[in-house]
C-alpha cells in the first residue's frame, strides 16, 4: 500500500481495490477533512495548505497526509474469545499517515476525534470497539472498548 502512495500524486483521487473478502482504498490530500462519507478527520489538524509538500523541507515541515481505508466484507476476527455476539457488524482498519507514508508521530493529540461508521445510522445501543493487538494474555489481540464511544453519529476516537 505504501509503495503505492507514494506514486500518486496529491489530491488525485482515491484508488479503490475490491477483493471478495475487503475493499482497500487509498489516498493522498493534504485535506484529510472530506475525503469519505464513511469517516472524517477533524479541522484544523487534518486540513494543510492545497501545495503542502509530500516530504518536509527547510522552511515547509507540515506535510500534506495519506490514508489507507479497509472495509471487510467478513469478520477477520472471529476466531477471537473476546469477538461480540452480534447478528449485524461492520469491521474496517483506517490508518491516516503523512503524505509520504511516514507515521503520524502526535495522533492521541488530535481533538476533536477521528470520526468513523459515519455512513450508518448509530443508534445509541451500536457498540464501538477496537482491535487491541496487543491485548495481554490473548493469541494475537482482543476487542476492546477503552478509548472509543459512540456519539449517535459515529464511532469517535
Amino acid at each position: 500500500c505504501k509503495a503505492l502512495i507514494k506514486e500518486m500524486a496529491r489530491g488525485s483521487t482515491p484508488l479503490v481495490y475490491n477483493t471478495l473478502t475487503f475493499r482497500l482504498t487509498i489516498g493522498k490530500n493534504p485535506d484529510l477533512t472530506s475525503v469519505s462519507e464513511n469517516f472524517s478527520f477533524p479541522e484544523p489538524y487534518f486540513k494543510r495548505a492545497a501545495d503542502s509538500p509530500d516530504e518536509p523541507t527547510g522552511n515547509r515541515t507540515l506535510t500534506g497526509f495519506s490514508f489507507i481505508y479497509v472495509e471487510y466484507f467478513t469478520n477477520i476476527y472471529s476466531w477471537s474469545d473476546s469477538n461480540p455476539v452480534y447478528n449485524d457488524s461492520a469491521l474496517i482498519t483506517l490508518i491516516a499517515l503523512k503524505a509520504n507514508t511516514d507515521d503520524i508521530d502526535d495522533l492521541d493529540t488530535v481533538d476533536p476525534p477521528i470520526k468513523t461508521f459515519k455512513q450508518f445510522d448509530l443508534y445509541s445501543n451500536a457498540i464501538c470497539l477496537y482491535w487491541d493487538r496487543f491485548a495481554s494474555d490473548t493469541a494475537g489481540g482482543a476487542w476492546s472498548k477503552q478509548g472509543v464511544v459512540n456519539d449517535g453519529d459515529a464511532c469517535l476516537s
